[in-house]
């Protein structure tokens, strides 16, 4: 539970130190990554000749836990929700959507889903309005499109949308859909919260700064204190896909407290004084350190939450990490997204239940698709372009052929680089234990080798002492695909040079970062893939800098 007298530890911090001086060094920023790429295959890979040692599988591979893979079980209809606190700001008035005459052709469910996937397809601006037409479809489960818009919504309307869903009879609707309208009420609640802070305008004196945090910022950060206090108590009664997006906008709310209180003015006395600045800004981050780790956990909650329903290209988690790679640049999170992977496969749908696969976010595919249509192999392509359900990943662990297999091995890397669980890395291992060692499944082995000893999660990862080096698995296996002289050799020294740059130590000498740059240059000079080759170049130029910014 959130204590408010600890959430308001930054106000002193601004009081105290607008009127002292000290000295102070500021902390060296972390070296970047190179901006991410679009996957695309390589060109026809020559097979390797390759010791068989380093591709050894170990017999002990852990894989996911059965009760991720179901959809929750209980069918108790979640407790109802209080009103929101006075202080959370009102939605904004283009959250309002026009009546629309409700379509009275879709009792059948065949015919409701062929309404569902055209609404899906029609443009961005006309989306909300087709969906709103299906709100009464018989042949839909019970609040399903008012969950769906909700969750198409902007972040800020989403109580919006959902809230008139809840007031019906709560036997009309699944407890599951119940608990996802419930998340996305509170996520729009929080989605708004804080309000925008009191502005001062220059000049920017010290009593005149002193006197303004003392007064509206100090109000105004008890008032929104309690209101994401509050709000957040409602998200941890949520469970499964209401607690992802509620506990994912709690984090935000908390972090976009963080960015405010780093906006507030300072005295031009500080402004003007480096190593003030440099100390007031140390001061001021220790003081919002208790509130950072708050917003830190809330969003890692919500990616447990995602991970589980299986979503992989969701607005909602592409935030998350976002945010938190910005707040604990040290420790980040989308480390692994410069990683090369092969593309997944592009597919044109051909039936309706593919349609919807392609465009449902993965919890709405979960819901509404029959658990036996991904056997089918196509339909499970089309979900892996959003993300896999868990009934689709149980499935995936049953792949017969090279390809499925292959395919299947592609998803579960997929899931270890945007989540970093360790047993997404060992269930690609097992999938690709009986392929070639050479050739793409060769490589995509030796990556999950090289990836299955790190963090056992995202959270396990973010917790981690910052400055302290990452572990990771065995790269021997990739770094001898990397020997090869082809394109996708080349790949796999970009690749292991990557690795090797998450894995360096704070103190790394530069003789370290002169291998490195040569390492992502020797890996540019076989990668004919444009994307890639930059973005091997660029990492290259970036170890250089770090390089040069080492004392002599």
């Amino acid at each position: 539970m959130r204590n408010l007298a600890t959430l308001s530890l930054a106000l002193p911090a601004l009081s105290y130190l607008i009127g002292c001086g000290a000295a102070g060094v500021p902390a060296r920023p972390p070296a970047a990554t190179p901006a991410a790429a679009t996957a695309e295959a390589p060109k026809r890979p020559a097979p390797l000749e390759l010791d068989r040692a380093p591709f050894t599988v170990p017999l002990d591979l852990r894989t996911e836990p059965a009760h991720l893979m179901d959809l929750p079980a209980s069918e108790l209809t979640p407790a109802a929700l209080p009103a929101a606190p006075a202080s959370v700001p009102a939605p904004p008035k283009s959250c309002a959507l026009a009546p629309r005459p409700l379509r009275s052709s879709c009792a059948d469910p065949a015919a409701a889903r062929a309404a569902l996937a055209d609404a899906l397809a029609s443009p961005a601006a006309q989306q909300q309005a087709e969906l709103a037409a299906l709100e009464g479809c018989a042949g839909l489960p019970g609040g399903f499109v008012s969950a769906l818009r909700a969750e198409l919504a902007p972040a800020v309307c989403a109580d919006v949308v959902a809230a008139p869903a809840l007031s019906r009879p709560a036997a009309s609707i699944r407890p599951l859909i119940t608990g996802a309208l419930q998340g996305h009420v509170v996520a729009g609640r929080l989605a708004r919260l804080p309000s925008p802070p009191p502005r001062l305008e220059p000049p920017f004196d010290k009593q005149r700064v002193l006197d303004h945090i003392r007064g509206p910022v100090a109000r105004w950060l008890v008032e929104q204190s309690e209101a994401v206090e509050e709000t957040s108590r409602a998200a941890e009664r949520l469970t499964f896909y209401g607690r992802a997006v509620a506990a994912l906008e709690a984090g935000m709310a908390d972090l976009r407290m963080v960015e405010a209180m780093r906006a507030m003015p300072v005295s031009d006395e500080i402004a003007r004084d480096p190593e003030l600045r440099s100390v007031y800004e140390g001061a001021l981050e220790e003081s919002l350190d208790p509130r950072k780790a708050r917003g830190r956990d809330a969003v890692l909650v919500a990616l447990g939450d995602f991970a589980a329903v299986g979503a992989l290209s969701d607005p909602r988690v592409t935030r998350a990490r976002a945010l938190l790679a910005k707040m604990y640049g040290g420790r980040r999170i989308d480390a692994l997204d410069a990683l090369w992977l092969p593309s997944l496969p592009e597919l044109k749908a051909a039936t309706v239940e593919q349609r919807l696969a392609l465009s449902l976010p993965t919890f709405y595919s979960a819901v509404l698709l029959d658990p036996a249509v991904v056997s089918d192999e196509a339909t499970l392509v089309a979900l892996s372009g959003r993300g896999v359900p868990g009934p689709a990943r149980r499935a995936m662990s049953g792949r017969a052929t090279p390809e499925a297999k292959r395919q299947a091995a592609v998803l579960r890397l997929r899931f270890g680089q945007t989540y970093w669980r360790a047993f997404d890395f060992d269930e690609a291992a097992t999938l690709l234990r009986d392929a070639p060692h050479t050739g793409e499944p060769g490589l995509l082995l030796a990556l999950a080798l090289a990836l299955r000893g790190g963090p056992e999660n995202a959270a396990a990862m973010m917790r981690r002492a910052p400055g302290k080096a990452l572990s990771l698995g065995d790269p021997r296996a990739l770094e001898q695909v990397a020997k090869g002289t082809d394109e996708l050799a080349g790949l796999a020294a970009y690749d292991a040079a990557v690795l090797r740059e998450l894995t360096v130590a704070p103190d790394a000498p530069a003789a370290f970062w002169d291998d490195l740059a040569g390492r992502y240059d020797a890996a540019a000079a076989r990668i004919t893939l444009p994307a890639w080759r930059a973005r091997a170049t660029s990492a290259a130029a970036a170890a250089r800098a770090i390089r040069a910014a080492l004392p002599r």
